[in-house]
């Protein structure tokens, strides 16, 4: 599992989106499968985030990390 971080410009302005996300192997082929979409969030929390996701934390502990952040997890 790790954090996906896509942006986007909009009228000059680069807003970015960030996804708890899953690789599966269907038929053959690597597809990423959205566990939870977290939104909208400034660079500075979405460094943040793949920093903590790239560490290989827990399952257990991810509702608690997401927590520190500010963001709910459903």
């Amino acid at each position: 599992m790790f954090c996906k971080v896509s942006n986007t410009t909009i009228n000059g302005k680069k807003y970015y989106y960030a996804s708890l996300v899953q690789s599966i192997r269907v038929n053959g082929k690597i597809k990423h499968k959205v566990v939870k979409n977290i939104g909208s969030v400034d660079y500075n929390t979405a460094l943040r985030l793949k920093i903590a996701f790239s560490q290989k934390i827990p399952l257990k502990d991810i509702r608690k990390l997401l927590d520190s952040f500010g963001i709910s997890y459903e």
